[in-house]
């Protein structure tokens, strides 16, 4: 299995932290970010990664080459980073995963093992959302049409259109990996139990927000025992 993580750009909002420390390898709980995120992978069966770098791209090989020795890791430079999105990051990545299911995860994503693991019961094409709190024109917004289909991701999505916040963590199929028009996720009628506080259904997940993007408010727990 493949990941592939976008983690080449530059965040002037969170000055100083990032003027000698990327954004993935900002401390959480003790850990980088980037760390946390490969580990977690590992787990859940991924055993080569894509990781698209940008901002002070060398401390972020130094970091992953000493933590994940053995850890097949491909680098992408997006020499670009600060004139362009993670969409042109994950254009950079693409003849990487073609044709091949993968996870896709932003390099600032502070996230726990469950969120993988409802994905994978989302699939084989699913979208984590956040679905509960406020929403704002930061946030990238997600809107589904009455078919429950995926029909449009960004910040530019009217609030009152949009059924949550996407958070940066998608689980791609090999069918839709494949250069092709571009497809929207189908969604049909399958829901987690209240208790977990997550609502998935096939094609789409939304979970509640047991995560933190840098930058943003934190807003839930998270398991904090994996120092690689």
């Amino acid at each position: 299995m493949k990941a592939v993580i976008l983690a080449a750009g530059y965040d002037p909002r969170l000055r100083p932290h990032v003027d000698q420390t990327p954004k993935p390898l900002v401390e959480v709980a003790g850990t980088p970010i980037l760390a946390r995120a490969l580990s977690l992978l590992v787990r859940a069966g991924v055993d080569q990664v894509v990781i698209v770098v940008g901002h002070r791209r060398d401390q972020v090989r130094a970091e992953v080459a000493r933590r994940f020795p053995d850890l097949d890791v491909t680098f992408v430079d997006n020499l670009a980073y600060r004139n362009t999105s993670t969409a042109a990051s994950l254009a950079l990545a693409r003849p990487h995963v073609d044709g091949q299911a993968f996870f896709l995860i932003d390099g600032d994503v502070v996230f726990d093992a469950g969120v993988l693991t409802r994905l994978f019961d989302g699939g084989p094409d699913a979208l984590a959302v956040r679905s509960v709190g406020s929403l704002g024109l930061e946030e990238v917004k997600v809107a589904s049409d009455a078919s429950d289909r995926v029909v449009a991701i960004g910040k530019q999505v009217p609030v009152r259109g949009a059924m949550g916040e996407s958070i940066g963590m998608t689980l791609l199929s090999a069918s839709t990996s494949r250069p092709s028009s571009s497809r929207s996720s189908r969604i049909s009628s399958r829901t987690i139990p209240r208790s977990t506080s997550t609502s998935v259904k096939r094609g789409l997940i939304v979970t509640s927000p047991r995560r933190s993007r840098i930058g943003s408010r934190f807003t839930g727990g998270t398991d904090t025992d994996i120092t690689p």
